[in-house]
This record gives C-alpha cells, structure tokens and sequence, in this order.
C-alpha cells in the first residue's frame, strides 16, 4: 500500500511539473520522468542515464528487502 502511494504521488509531480514550470524541479523525484515512454517508441532512443537510475533505484530497493526479509523473526 505505501508503494502504490509513493508511485501515486511521483505520477502527480510528473503532471504537476507538466503543466506549472515553477515546479520543474519536482520531475526529478518522479520515476515517470526517467522513463520517457514516448521518446522510445517514436524516436527508438534509449537514454543510458535515465536506464542507469531506473537500475540503481531496483537493485537498491532489492538489497534492502532482501536484508530485512532475511532479519524477519518467523518461527518454523
């Protein structure tokens, strides 16, 4: 549930950041504004940067569920 809230709130700050330029540093916070789905398709570019932090956040995020799942107190 925190992640569909977390994942709620980076699409509105990428929609926020669409329509007010006041707040065009928000989009960076937003996964939504390194992943540029338009640009793929229609151009075939992959950015490499944009990749690299999609990748980073992922194996990140991965090692500490891993961490905390292992530390788990489960009873067998």
């Amino acid at each position: 549930m925190v992640m569909g809230v977390i994942l709620l709130s980076m699409y509105f700050a990428k929609i926020l950041t669409n329509f007010k330029e006041n707040l065009e540093n928000i989009q960076y916070i937003s996964f939504f504004h390194y992943l540029d789905a338009d640009k793929i398709l229609v151009k075939g570019e992959v950015e490499i940067f944009a990749v690299g932090v999609l990748i980073g956040v992922s194996v990140v995020t991965t090692v500490i569920g891993a961490f905390y799942f292992n530390k788990r107190d489960i009873a067998v």
